[in-house]
């Protein structure tokens, strides 16, 4: 669950997230056509720009480029 979330201003403050503004968001296809629940990504998008290709294609040919893996975690995620 998300409990906080803000956006980088242009000088490098970091703010709430304003419920009032309009937001340009970079995502993946999945999210962007509703995945995991976000209809709001795919029924409310402002001139939405689809682009390049799925993310399995993607995921599937960097796998595939760069095995084996080496999977850690970063600390950028931590739960309460």
């Amino acid at each position: 669950r998300v409990v906080s979330a803000e956006v980088r201003q242009p000088n490098g403050q970091y703010v709430a997230i304003d419920p009032n503004a309009t937001y340009t968001v970079a995502t993946n296809n999945f999210v962007r056509q509703g995945g995991d629940g976000y209809s709001a990504m795919r029924d409310r998008a402002i001139d939405p720009y689809d682009y390049g290709e799925p993310l399995e294609d993607v995921v599937a040919a960097y796998i595939n480029g760069h095995s084996p893996l080496r999977v850690q975690l970063d600390g950028r995620i931590t739960s309460r």
